[in-house]
């Protein structure tokens, strides 16, 4: 969820009940367009990253119609989601069918206060990984516009920083 102002650094200093203040505390400072241009460009893409991949709007998890899941669970294993209560990481690979053409997602969130690497699931068909969003980066290569994502490899496993969510596309 994004509350107005998000998207530009806006904060209410911890406020969560700030409808109630008429003051600089719940209105928008705009000079935080110019001066969060970077979190402003972040949020665009990451939004035009959601519009364009139809199945990371889906209100549930199911199947497609070849029987194959949408939704893969991994851990920094493929296919091995560690689900105790100590673990700080998650890995989600989902699998459509988009144009045309296959293409999935693979999205890996490291908790942890260290780097973790995660071993990714491997892809059908000569098809490669390709990095859209490394938190762990600075703007402008924390997000790729779209075509130009840069390649993931030749290795067959991504390093997460501390803290940090990555989103791949294979194609």
């Amino acid at each position: 969820m994004i509350l107005a102002g998000d998207e530009i650094g806006r904060t209410q200093m911890g406020n969560n009940n700030a409808y109630c203040q008429d003051n600089e505390l719940s209105w928008i400072d705009w000079n935080l367009v110019e001066k969060n241009a970077d979190l402003l460009r972040y949020f665009r893409l990451l939004i035009k990253f959601r519009k364009d991949h139809p199945i990371l709007m889906l209100s549930s998890f199911s199947k497609h119609d070849n029987g194959k899941d949408t939704a893969i669970w991994h851990g920094t294993e493929p296919d091995c989601p560690d689900r105790s209560y100590e673990s700080r990481s998650l890995a989600v690979q989902f699998s459509e069918d988009h144009d045309g053409s296959l293409e999935d997602i693979y999205i890996a969130v490291n908790a942890h206060w260290d780097p973790l690497r995660f071993n990714l699931p491997l892809l059908s068909n000569g098809r490669k990984w390709y990095r859209v969003i490394d938190t762990m980066q600075s703007a402008p290569r924390d997000i790729a516009e779209p075509g130009d994502e840069p390649i993931v490899g030749p290795q067959s496993f991504y390093p997460v920083g501390p803290r940090s969510t990555i989103v791949l596309i294979g194609r």
